[in-house]
């Protein structure tokens, strides 16, 4: 069961009343040419009030319950100015081999985001990529992958 913008999950004990970010949806997919297949994938899913990452990277696949963790997932997200990746195409004209390309979905309470890329990433993805592995996402899976 996914949120829609209608409904908000609340971390904070009844009676308390304290400010919480909404986590709506999240998916990124990374395609390497190398090996013609998504080689990484990352999914927000929604079960009985837990928020999960779903990730595939590669031959690994695990799960991590990010639901104490949404309020500081969303807050980091907005202090490296992840909206202003919205709508862009991150490409590098050039072409490298193997190569690779990218699509990234975030949608919360304060970010609206789509944008991909190919040969390249956001010039602060290292940030994202830092607010990623502070949650669980595995890094160093494979040392050609840009992701990581």
């Amino acid at each position: 069961h996914c949120l829609t913008k209608g409904e908000h999950f609340n971390t904070a004990p009844k009676g308390v009343d304290t400010m919480h970010h909404q986590l709506y949806g999240f998916r990124f997919s990374y395609f390497d040419f190398h090996f013609s297949a998504i080689t990484n994938f990352i999914m927000l899913e929604i079960q009985n009030n837990r928020f999960y990452l779903q990730c595939y990277h590669g031959p690994d696949i695990y799960t991590i319950d990010i639901t104490d963790q949404i309020d500081t997932f969303c807050e980091s997200m907005t202090n490296i100015n992840l909206n202003d990746w919205n709508g862009i195409n991150f490409d590098f004209p050039m072409e490298l081999f193997p190569g690779f390309y990218w699509n990234l979905e975030i949608e919360t309470d304060t970010i609206s985001l789509l944008c991909k890329g190919l040969h390249n990433f956001p010039p602060n993805w290292n940030d994202f990529k830092t607010i990623l592995h502070t949650l669980g996402i595995k890094k160093g899976l494979d040392a050609s992958n840009p992701f990581f």
